[in-house]
């Protein structure tokens, strides 16, 4: 019985140190995306605005609904948000920012799980929810929500049904910023982002972080998924 708890843990450990590594990995990633963006900022500037980290002057936007593909999960969406950053991306290196949020997901429940509740994990083990993330057809929920809260260090708004709902966020920390999406829970949970375009902007030219103290992206957050709903756009 010892031996066997001592190669599982062994087993952990190097599902750990991998989870780690991959961790490190996306972070590369990540800035090398910022140097790539950094570039593009010139494309934009005749637009009279940057696509920056920081949270965008609303004023001029307009917001529409950002429909994604009908099998896309919250990993998606949440790529499309955090990882895009508003400019095209290779199909290829947005699949890989995809599976790379699962294994960071797996990294939080496995190592950082103090953000968790015991109602996250659905009834299953840390080990059950991590295989679970290994399904292409698991289109993730609250738990990764929390886990993207902490990781982007932005507050995530959710609108469903033409209602804002609420997304615990740990230990009640504040964010500067935030992000929207809309939630669909017909015929499976499905999130989509509410996104900011400027008028004339060209396709694929968006904002989706914003000021905690806007209310402008509340407000027009609330309007697209009462019109929505009144469309029966989620049935």
């Amino acid at each position: 019985m010892i031996k066997s708890q001592q190669e599982e843990i062994e087993k952990l450990k190097s599902e750990r140190t991998e989870l780690e590594l991959e961790l490190h990995e996306l972070k590369r990633a990540s800035q090398e995306m910022k140097l790539i963006i950094e570039g593009l900022n010139n494309k934009l500037q005749h637009l009279g605005v940057t696509q920056e980290e920081e949270p965008v002057n609303t004023e001029s936007l307009n917001f529409i609904h950002k429909k994604m593909e009908p099998n896309s999960t919250i990993f998606d969406s949440v790529a499309y948000v955090f990882e895009r950053r508003g400019v095209e991306m290779p199909k290829e290196e947005f699949k890989r920012r995809v599976s790379a949020l699962k294994k960071l997901v797996a990294y939080y429940v496995l190592c950082k799980s103090s953000i968790l509740s015991t109602e996250d994990y659905q009834g299953k083990t840390p080990e059950e929810y991590v295989a679970m993330l290994e399904d292409e057809n698991y289109k993730g929920g609250l738990a990764e929500l929390k886990i993207f809260i902490d990781h982007y260090q932005t507050e995530i708004k959710v609108f469903s049904d033409g209602e804002l709902l609420s997304v615990p966020v740990h230990n009640n920390k504040s964010y500067e910023k935030v992000a929207l999406f809309l939630k669909d829970t017909a015929g499976g949970i499905h999130y989509e982002p509410i996104v900011g375009v400027l008028p004339d902007a060209e396709e694929g030219v968006d904002f989706t972080i914003f000021s905690i103290d806007d209310n402008k992206p509340y407000t027009e957050g609330l309007k697209i998924s009462k019109a929505l709903k009144e469309i029966e756009y989620f049935q």
